[in-house]
């Protein structure tokens, strides 16, 4: 498949969706744990930018359309606040996976099921997303 996008603008848009969001993306102030964690959501969400499926909008809200997860609209990330973050509250402690379906809902106001039917490729974009915004 042919890309979209080049990865040098790829890379552009993935730091000004940072920027706009006030996210930290240090790389020198990471340690190794952090930095690899942050290489491979970075790695994942500029490949989806590339094959057209993750776009940012003016003021660097994420916006994905699943691909290999049938009729599903694009996915309109809003920046968390207060409530996205209550939104775990919902799920007992060891439901990671749980918490992190309920904040995607919040954060694109969709239900959280919406999360659970995504292709396993598609969850993971979405997961990297919300990461970015949680703070790695």
């Amino acid at each position: 498949m042919e890309n979209k996008i080049d990865i040098e603008t790829a890379e552009r848009e993935f730091f000004r969706f940072g920027d706009e969001m006030e996210l930290d993306f240090n790389e020198s102030e990471m340690n190794p744990e952090e930095l690899e964690t942050f290489t491979e959501i970075k790695s994942k969400m500029i490949k989806a930018q590339m094959n057209g499926s993750l776009v940012f909008n003016d003021v660097g809200e994420p916006i994905f359309t699943p691909r290999r997860s049938g009729d599903v609209k694009p996915l309109h990330f809003r920046e968390p606040t207060g409530a996205s973050l209550m939104a775990m509250d919902q799920k007992k402690q060891n439901q990671q996976v749980g918490k992190l379906q309920m904040v995607m809902g919040e954060l694109s106001k969709r239900p959280p099921v919406t999360f659970a039917k995504l292709a396993l490729a598609d969850f993971k974009v979405c997961s990297a997303i919300v990461t970015c915004f949680l703070g790695l």
